[in-house]
């Protein structure tokens, strides 16, 4: 009699404690995800994160390396929230994106997330932003945090305007994943005071400063900077409501 051998693709129960424990990690990332994004996630089953166009995401890939680019390249939902936002060690948090949600979310295509964006006043220059999941309104919200700040403090006003722009559908530099502008979720403020690490050959030892009021108020309504990167770019303010610290 011939032996049959079953092969299970996954399953818990085969899991080590170590990855039992990512599991978990993952499935608590899945419910953080939900409450964030309440129209685009369906569910949080024992393995995936379902859409609501049922497309399934997994939870957590114990094959996926640990590293930002692999991460960034191919996220399970563990990968959102592997190294954690502001908590005085620079790391890479945000910078691996789910697509299929924010797709979903935001736009599928150039011209579906273009139907969502809607324009409006950046302290006298005109920007365009997408209205879903409360980002425009959140943006708004800033809006007004930052002309009561210039108000007191006009010296500040240099690193805001004139912004580098929200919208703008392109791929990240050397990746074929698309940037966070590409959704309308982003905004780059003044260049010209600003740092970004590809602009130095030594970019692990350089420091820079950005005004902390700035980034408390873009943080404040779901935005994360891209000056707590490790790979830093301090123009950069996403909305990814995910990372926002509930009171």
């Amino acid at each position: 009699m011939k032996k049959k051998f079953v092969f299970f693709l996954f399953s818990p129960l085969f899991l080590y404690p170590k990855e039992i424990s990512f599991l978990e990690k993952g499935k608590n990332a899945c419910f953080i995800l939900q409450k964030s994004y309440p129209e685009s996630i369906k569910n949080c089953s024992d393995e995936f994160l379902i859409l609501s166009d049922d497309r399934k995401i997994l939870l957590y890939d114990s094959l996926l390396k640990r590293d930002i680019e692999s991460m960034a390249s191919n996220p399970d939902v563990l990968s959102v929230f592997y190294f954690p936002y502001n908590q005085g060690i620079k790391n890479d948090a945000g910078r691996a994106r789910l697509y299929p949600l924010l797709e979903i979310t935001y736009g599928k295509t150039k011209k579906e997330v273009q139907k969502n964006l809607k324009k409006l006043d950046f302290l006298g220059q005109t920007l365009f932003f997408n209205i879903k999941n409360g980002a425009y309104n959140a943006f708004q919200k800033i809006i007004l945090k930052l002309k009561k700040l210039i108000q007191k403090k006009p010296e500040l006003k240099k690193y805001l305007l004139p912004a580098a722009g929200t919208f703008s559908y392109r791929k990240i530099s050397g990746t074929d994943r698309y940037s966070a502008h590409s959704f309308g979720i982003a905004v780059d403020l003044n260049v010209k005071y600003s740092d970004y690490w590809l602009w130095h050959k030594d970019w692990e030892k350089q420091t820079y400063s950005y005004p902390v009021e700035i980034v408390k108020i873009f943080e404040s309504e779901g935005f994360i900077w891209g000056g707590r990167w490790e790979h830093f770019d301090t123009m950069h303010f996403e909305y990814r409501p995910e990372f926002q610290k509930k009171d």
